[in-house]
C-alpha cells in the first residue's frame, strides 16, 4: 500500500523497526478481505519529538486509502480510530505533517488541528516530482489537536495490525 501511495516508500524498513521496538502502531483496513487502506500512530519520533514524544503527544501517520474507497468517510473513521487509540495511551495532543499545499491540508483543519510550528521543505524532491506535482509542494504544515477524551468508539472497523 505504501508503494501505491507514492509518498516515504524509502521510509519502509525504519517504520518496520519502529513497530518492533513500539514506537509505532500500523493498522491495515480491509473490505471483504482486500486491504483498502492503512494508518498509523507514531508514539515516539526520534526525528522531531515535537510530532510524537512518548508521553503526551502522538503522531497520526501514514494515512492512506485506494482512491476507490476515498470519499465515503473512510478516512474520518480511520482518523477517529486512531484519536481513540491515542486517547487510551494516555495521549494529550496528536500531531500530523501534511503537504502545506494542495488537498491534504482541509481535512485536518475541519477536524480541529492547527498549524503550532513553522512550515519546512520536508517531503523529497523526487517524490514530488514523481506525483506530477511542483517543488513547491516539497513543504510541510505540522498540525495538533487535543484528544478528544472518549470512552466508546461509536463505529466498528475491520482492521488488522500488521507487522
Amino acid at each position: 500500500m505504501r508503494i501505491a501511495c507514492g509518498w516515504d516508500v524509502e521510509l519502509i524498513d525504519e517504520w518496520i523497526v519502529e513497530i518492533k521496538e513500539g514506537r509505532r502502531i500500523q493498522w491495515s483496513a480491509y473490505k471483504d478481505h482486500e486491504p483498502i487502506g492503512m494508518c498509523a500512530l507514531n508514539i515516539f519520533s526520534i526525528h522531531d519529538e515535537t510530532l510524537a514524544n512518548g508521553i503526551d503527544r502522538a503522531e497520526v501517520a501514514g494515512m492512506f486509502l485506494y482512491p476507490q474507497w476515498r470519499s465515503l468517510g473512510l478516512g474520518k473513521a480511520m482518523m477517529t480510530y486512531v484519536e481513540y487509540e491515542a486517547a487510551q495511551l494516555g495521549m494529550t495532543k496528536t500531531t500530523v505533517n501534511t503537504r502545506s499545499l494542495g488537498p491534504s491540508l482541509g481535512p485536518y483543519l475541519r477536524r480541529g488541528y492547527r498549524e503550532y510550528k513553522a512550515r519546512e521543505m520536508k517531503y523529497l524532491l523526487d517524490t514530488i516530482l514523481s506525483l506530477g506535482l511542483t517543488a513547491e509542494h516539497m513543504s510541510a504544515a505540522f498540525l495538533e489537536k487535543p484528544v478528544p477524551v472518549v470512552s466508546t468508539v461509536f463505529f466498528t472497523m475491520d482492521v488488522q495490525t500488521t507487522v
